[in-house]
């Protein structure tokens, strides 16, 4: 049976519709976390489907956040033969509009940085087992942020899928861990079509 790719490399751009569910877990003691992350942690990699109160039953505490994003994307092929999905969040609000990209290399899709463009601008990477230093740029001044990818399962070429657990350090404040799902499909040229 042929994998019908959701893009393939160097094609012309083209539309498609992303849905990205973010779950923020503020870790006070990530120690006395271990076993109960470790149980999250292969369920939502397995179907990515968790509820928050599912989150907060299985942790046994109230600190998760859910963010679930709902948007239309471009996926093309830059000019450095990266794959680069672009899409706006914000766009209501002047101040807080962005322009973000998730970029990947669909020969090294084990490395893969998101970007945000906008009054706060930044560019993480994330590659598994390993922590990276980047900048994250303020109005004010930059700040160094340090990015730890517990895991990273990346098959948007294949299956329109992506995975990522990390954790985020910026400065002295307390680590924030999330879990990223992103689905992108084609979007239908006749949007009421599927209604």
């Amino acid at each position: 049976m042929e994998i019908r790719m959701l893009y393939e490399p160097n094609s012309p751009q083209k539309e498609i519709t992303l849905k990205i569910k973010t779950l923020v877990i503020d870790e006070a003691d990530p120690a006395n976390l271990a076993d109960d992350l470790e149980r999250l942690l292969a369920r939502a990699m397995e179907d990515g489907e968790l509820s928050e109160k599912e989150v907060d039953r299985m942790l046994e505490f109230d600190e998760a956040d859910e963010i679930e994003l709902c948007t239309e994307a471009r996926i093309g092929t830059n000019e450095n033969g990266q794959i680069e999905i672009s899409y706006r969040e914000n766009e209501d609000d002047p101040q807080l509009a962005t322009l973000s990209k998730i970029i990947f290399h669909p020969d090294h899709k084990e490395l893969l940085a998101m970007s945000k463009q906008g009054s706060i601008s930044t560019v993480l990477s994330f590659e598994e087992g390993k922590m990276h230093v980047c900048a994250y740029d303020t109005p004010f001044m930059p700040f160094k942020v340090y990015v730890e990818t517990n895991r990273l399962d990346n098959k948007l070429l294949e299956k329109g899928k992506l995975k990522l657990d990390y954790i985020l350090n910026l400065n002295d404040t307390p680590p924030q861990h999330f879990v990223i799902t992103v689905t992108a499909k084609e979007t239908p040229e006749d949007p009421l079509k599927d209604l």
